[in-house]
């Protein structure tokens, strides 16, 4: 046990590549572009990483003093956990019930599907990015809430929303950094956009969520596109275009003399019309979604195409008991309304 205790390894073969890019980064101030220890022969363009796990373990170890493989270690453990605080907060504000914060809190912290990827020595990146993930969408729904409840001082809540939404959109950009999972918040963003335009009531109220909503997209999608490469550099731009028009229909629903049902039907001519003028475009961003490689599977599959029964087994029933349960007893109210679309 004492030999055992005294070992400082890491578990896992990603841990000790952003080990080794951070020992490189300390050591001679950069990282070599080509990493001829990855994909033997030809090696890895190293400029196709995401550095953020690897900035933060010679970060750290730069200002403590510490080795970069104590940082690696023991950082995952510290690092991780914070995902209880915007957990916390956006399930009170869901719920308006601090024991649900505390519950959910403890159920994110204890995930079989995150503990195992935030226990010592797993220093990779799901640990770094998933709490600044889940930040992102705290702040996302708050803003959205501020927005569509500002009846007095209309102008100061509107100006507090747009703060919090251009937060929002820093702390999914800076997630991007580090894991391609932080696309899913934009299937989050997009899907609780859509519900608005399809079930939502308030109709004034609501059309404001598309200035947050827009702002969240804008502001991410800037640090994805212009600082990093492995999206397809200012390419990813065009990759997240088909986010931008449902958050721009929501506004058509204050539009008294237009019907929702007309919202809808313009949505689906627009996108029937993309497809006979950009077909090469829309196939690529299926593929982009839906393929191999697509943003489905690395978000929520592992890379795995996952049968129907899969995802039954996996949130079927709880979803089901979510629904019934959670259901709130009016759906008059604007802000009740709005929190339950965006759970």
């Amino acid at each position: 046990l004492t030999l055992f205790v005294e070992q400082r390894v890491l578990t896992g073969d990603d841990p000790y590549v952003f080990l080794r890019y951070a020992e490189e980064l300390l050591r001679n101030g950069s990282i070599p572009s080509n990493d001829t220890l990855r994909y033997y022969p030809q090696g890895f363009n190293v400029n196709y990483e995401l550095h953020l796990v690897t900035w933060f373990i010679a970060g750290f170890a730069k200002l403590t003093g510490l080795q970069p493989i104590d940082v690696a270690i023991w950082l995952p453990s510290i690092f991780a956990p914070l995902i209880v605080i915007p957990i916390f907060f956006m399930t009170r504000t869901l719920t308006n019930s601090t024991t649900a914060g505390i519950i959910a809190a403890f159920l994110s912290a204890a995930a079989p599907a995150f503990i195992i990827r935030s226990f010592n020595g797993f220093c990779d990146k799901e640990t770094f990015s998933t709490p600044l993930m889940f930040a992102g969408l705290a702040l996302a729904l708050l803003s959205f809430n501020k927005i569509i409840t500002s009846t007095q001082e209309r102008k100061r809540c509107i100006m507090i929303s747009i703060a919090l939404a251009a937060t929002s959109g820093v702390l999914i950009g800076i997630a991007s950094l580090g894991w391609r999972g932080f696309l899913f918040t934009y299937l989050v963003l997009v899907a609780y956009a859509s519900l608005t335009i399809l079930f939502g009531k308030d109709v004034e109220d609501l059309s404001l969520i598309s200035t947050p909503y827009l702002i969240i997209i804008g502001v991410s999608t800037m640090f994805a596109g212009l600082l990093t490469i492995r999206y397809g550099g200012l390419g990813f731009f065009k990759s997240v275009t088909f986010l931008i028009p449902v958050g721009a229909a929501i506004p058509l629903l204050a539009l008294r003399w237009i019907k929702k049902r007309y919202v809808i039907v313009l949505l689906i001519a627009s996108a029937a019309t993309l497809i006979v003028l950009e077909y090469n475009y829309v196939a690529s961003l299926v593929g982009w979604l839906l393929g191999s490689k697509g943003l489905v599977r690395s978000t929520v599959a592992e890379s795995v195409m996952p049968s129907l029964g899969d995802v039954w087994n996996q949130v079927g029933l709880p979803l089901i008991i979510a629904v019934f349960a959670l259901l709130p007893r009016s759906l008059k109210d604007a802000r009740m309304r709005n929190n339950y679309l965006f759970m």
